[in-house]
């Protein structure tokens, strides 16, 4: 009989172990993916601002190098 309400207490032991696992092991892949939700925003508004630099730059350095002149300074 006390073999029998020791084994159960242990299942018992078992499962809220094997439970408390669980839900540790479910919070870390739920802030895995909020982490990684992140990370790809992050990235997205950093390409957007480097294509946005590369264009400006590219305005700049246009107007810089290559200024417009009239055709007749040409010849």
């Amino acid at each position: 009989m006390l073999m029998g309400r020791l084994t159960k207490g242990f299942v018992l032991i078992d499962v809220l172990s094997a439970l408390l696992i669980a839900t540790v092991a479910i919070l870390l892949t739920l802030s895995s993916i909020a982490l990684a939700a992140r990370t790809a925003k992050l990235v997205k508004e950093r390409v957007i601002q480097l294509i946005s630099t590369r264009n400006e730059n590219v305005k700049e350095r246009e107007t810089l190098f290559y200024p417009e002149k009239p055709l007749d300074e040409h010849f």
